[in-house]
């Protein structure tokens, strides 16, 4: 998950943890001057944008002897612990994308093509002066309809379907969670 995100340094968080997201503003433009004169301050100052607290979801399950000897271990025991994984990973899924969903910025285009360039766009010129990889976020149903059109691979990692690079502007990562028609773009 890490590399599909591009995410260098984890720092691990416990429970209860709030993690603060500033940004920095600048607060004035200074007068400009004359030769020789002197340059006024041009001041920023770091801003708390958001906080987030880090809860702790909790999942337990049980299997009893009786269903162990009327279906087997297999699927008793093994087939239920798939089942309950990956609703975990369902609940972490939707949780992610309901925090990157609250984005500010807009850009829009007709087709999965052209609102993805809208986006790449609108990445790029937001992150100007960083090296940023954009990375975005499409309903499966959007997709689904330009495979009509084009031939494309999909990678797997974490249960995120993806395709690294596509159309030469980023790594696309495909769910059927996410609504049709509306994609979401990050860095």
């Amino acid at each position: 998950l890490q590399q599909l995100l591009g995410i260098n340094e984890m720092e691990p968080m416990s429970s209860g943890t709030n993690v603060k997201i500033y940004k920095m503003v600048q607060v004035n433009t200074p007068e400009q001057v004359g030769e020789g004169e002197t340059i006024h301050l041009t001041k920023v100052k770091r801003e708390l944008a958001r906080t987030i607290e880090l809860g702790l979801k909790k999942y337990r399950r049980q299997t009893t002897a009786e269903l162990i000897q009327k279906t087997g271990r297999e699927i008793a025991i093994n087939r239920t612990d798939e089942k309950l994984l990956s609703g975990v990973q369902k609940d972490i899924k939707r949780g992610f994308y309901s925090v990157i969903a609250q984005g500010t910025g807009t850009a829009s285009g007709k087709g999965l093509q052209a609102a993805l360039a809208a986006a790449w766009g609108a990445i790029v010129k937001f992150y100007e002066d960083e090296d940023a990889t954009p990375i975005y976020f499409v309903s499966s149903d959007d997709l689904s309809e330009y495979l009509g059109e084009a031939q494309i691979t999909l990678q797997t990692a974490f249960g995120f379907s993806y395709v690294k690079d596509f159309l030469g502007l980023g790594t696309v990562v495909v769910s059927p969670t996410l609504n049709k028609g509306k994609l979401i773009a990050t860095a």
